[in-house]
């Protein structure tokens, strides 16, 4: 599946909200998966790869990237997806998260 998306919102854990000024691009296959979708699965975003696992075709995914970063996706509509960015910040209390609403072109 790929997903070519543009960022709706920016929106920080409080809610309060921006309009977006950037984009995504994904591509999402899977790897190991069972019927119902749940497994596990590759994750590209702008050129990494990464493993990530899924609850099904649709999301939500999950992947981890270099040492404190995690993510999630999950398709949301035909045409929207909500993508949260969470930085743990090793050794500290803050946790820094960013929740994007994106609109997306989805091809299978």
């Amino acid at each position: 599946m790929l997903l070519d998306c543009s960022v709706a919102a920016q929106c920080d854990p409080t809610g309060n909200c921006k309009p977006g000024d950037n984009a995504w691009n994904f591509a999402i296959e899977p790897t190991e998966t069972n019927d119902d979708g749940t497994g596990t699965y590759t994750v590209r975003n702008q050129g990494e790869a990464r493993p990530a696992s899924g609850e099904s075709r649709t999301g939500p995914f999950f992947w981890n990237e270099a040492g404190s970063f995690r993510y999630s996706l999950t398709l949301t509509g035909e045409t929207s997806a909500l993508f949260v960015q969470q930085n743990l910040k090793s050794g500290q209390q803050d946790i820094e998260t960013k929740v994007e609403f994106l609109t997306c072109e989805v091809s299978l």
